[in-house]
């Protein structure tokens, strides 16, 4: 059955197990990807999807973060903050701000939900170390 992530918009089934195989995927290769997970389409449905975040609506944000949050057992204990800079050749101006979360796999494999808000952007999510910096 497809799930109604909004009142306007419905998810396909096809694009949904496209995400969450790619998200359990990419949990289960952490250490393969030197400890650094990207959750937009792109990195993480194989072709199936090309879109990066910022392209994505509303409701397939939401519907990713859901699947992460509930795949990596997000807490909603904040472990650390950092701000981040644009980096040569960026799009965006100003500061931004990460948000560390601990998950239940962070103690063991040091895998961190970090939170990245940049001015005048969507929240973006990463996975990664405690100590890892944009």
């Amino acid at each position: 059955m497809t799930e109604n992530v909004s009142k306007n918009e419905v998810l396909s089934p096809e694009w949904q197990e496209a995400i969450k195989t790619g998200i359990n995927e990419a949990i289960d290769n952490y250490e393969l990807f030197d400890r650094k997970l990207d959750f937009s389409p792109l990195a993480i449905t194989n072709g199936l999807d090309e879109r990066s975040w910022p392209e994505l609506s509303p409701s397939e944000r939401k519907y990713i973060e859901s699947e992460l949050f509930s795949i990596i057992g997000l807490e909603d204990e904040v472990a650390s903050s950092y701000v981040i800079t644009p980096p040569d050749g960026a799009t965006w101006k100003g500061e931004g701000l990460a948000i560390v979360f601990k998950t239940k796999r962070s103690e063991k494999e040091d895998m961190y939900v970090h939170q990245i808000t940049r001015p005048s952007a969507e929240d973006e999510y990463m996975v990664a170390p405690l100590d890892f910096r944009l």
